[in-house]
Order: structure tokens, then C-alpha cells, then sequence
């Protein structure tokens, strides 16, 4: 079965091996990459809070020279622990791979006072900092990337969306650059990691969309798998 994984790099190669350990026939074709917010890097640097928080690897990469590395960073999952550790942060705490999770799970942990500094997306999905905030905890957000669309040029998209392929879809930046970039009558299965980034998903789409149990790669697979039993 063809799956097209749209994620950029440093996860993109990741993705591709372990589609490729499963027997996938996959394409790496990255719709969008991040960059960094002079701005809001610098900002950071100025900042003096009690722990970091990252619900993006590309946040890190964006920041992570401004960073204090002595402090403490919560992370949404595993793959942003990751990056944090190899940033050279040693107290490394981690969500469970979803942004509402991850508020819960500081709010749960950590004493109320504690002072937070969200290195986030210009885009990013509501929820997280909603949470925090209901809960009266004190969050600074700074903007420190951006994501902007990749354009493959027309020929490209044709040839590579053609015979029903499985596509990976790991955010509504990805799932808009999509719909920009392919026509809405072109048959794909949208794979989703969450409602959210279906919901970026125009109407054609939707019908055939599956939007994985768990909000992370490891439930994109297992919902491929489904699709792929399916087919057989």
C-alpha cells in the first residue's frame, strides 16, 4: 500500500523507516517546514521563568540557543523529549503525546505557582493553554516559529497522488497545504492524528478520512494497518 508522509524533517526519515520496516510502499513528501521568530527567540531570552514547556520539536530547534538548559522543560511526548535532551536539557518531563494531556499532567505535577514559558507555533491548536489558564496558572507564550507550505509544482502532486494512496496528515497546517496543492476530487485517504487536523480537511475528504485512537504517530500506524487489512 503507498502512504505519502507529508511530516517535514527531523521526523520525516523516522516516519519513513518504520513505514518501511512494515512493508509500506512510502513517499516522503513534506508539505510544510518550520521557521524560527527572530523576535520571539530573542524574547525568550529575556525571560526568566521556573520551567519550559515545547508541544513541538520545531520550537527547540527554533530556541533551544536562547534556552537556560538548567532549568526544567515539559515536553508533550516522546519525540520532543527527544529533542530536548539532545538540546542538552537534563530534567526532561514528558506528556503523553497530545497538548490537553499534557496541561492536565502539569497541573497534576507541578506546585501552582510555578512559572511557565510555552515556546510555541504562530499556529497551534486551542486547548492546552485554555486548560492552564482555567486552572489559574501563570503561562507566558512566546511565538518563536512559524510554518509556511512547501509547493511541489503541479506535475509533481499529479503524479504522486494518483492510485487511492493512504496520506499522513500530522497537522492542519499540513491537511490546508493539501487541499492547496491537490484537487479535491482526487481520491486519498486522509490519516489523521487528530479531529483537529481533520477538521482542516475540505468536504470531499472527509468521507474517507480515519483519524487515529491515539493522538500520535504510533495510532497513525495502527490505523493504517486497519486500512490496509481492509484492502486485502
Amino acid at each position: 500500500m503507498r502512504v505519502i508522509v507529508t511530516r517535514p524533517e527531523p521526523g520525516l526519515s523516522r516516519t519513513m523507516a518504520r513505514l518501511g520496516a512494515e512493508g509500506y510502499d512510502a513517499v516522503a513528501l513534506p508539505l510544510t517546514r518550520a521557521k524560527s521568530l527572530g523576535d520571539g527567540v530573542k524574547a525568550v531570552q529575556e525571560m526568566h521563568p521556573d520551567v519550559y514547556v515545547a508541544t513541538s520539536a520545531a520550537a527547540l530547534d527554533a530556541a533551544a540557543d536562547n534556552l537556560d538548559l538548567t532549568l526544567p522543560i515539559w515536553t508533550v511526548g516522546p519525540a520532543t523529549a527527544q529533542r530536548a535532551r539532545k538540546a542538552g536539557f537534563a530534567d526532561v518531563r514528558q506528556g503523553p503525546g497530545e497538548g490537553q494531556g499534557l496541561a492536565r499532567a502539569i497541573i497534576e505535577t507541578e506546585v501552582p505557582d510555578l512559572r511557565l514559558l510555552y515556546l510555541a507555533g504562530r499556529e497551534r491548536t486551542a486547548g492546552f493553554e485554555d486548560i492552564l489558564k482555567a486552572a489559574g496558572r501563570a503561562i507566558d507564550v512566546v511565538e518563536v516559529y512559524d510554518v509556511e507550505q512547501i509547493d511541489h509544482g503541479a506535475d509533481l502532486i499529479a503524479n504522486t497522488f494518483t492510485g487511492n494512496p493512504a496520506v499522513m496528515l500530522y497537522s492542519g497546517g499540513a491537511a490546508r497545504a493539501l487541499a492547496d496543492q491537490v484537487l479535491h476530487e482526487t481520491a486519498i485517504i486522509a490519516v489523521c492524528m487528530s479531529e483537529n487536523v481533520a477538521a482542516s480537511l475540505p468536504e470531499n475528504w472527509l468521507a474517507t478520512c480515519v483519524v487515529a485512537e491515539a493522538p500520535n504517530e504510533d495510532g497513525m500506524l495502527a490505523a493504517l494497518a486497519r486500512i490496509r487489512n481492509q484492502r486485502r
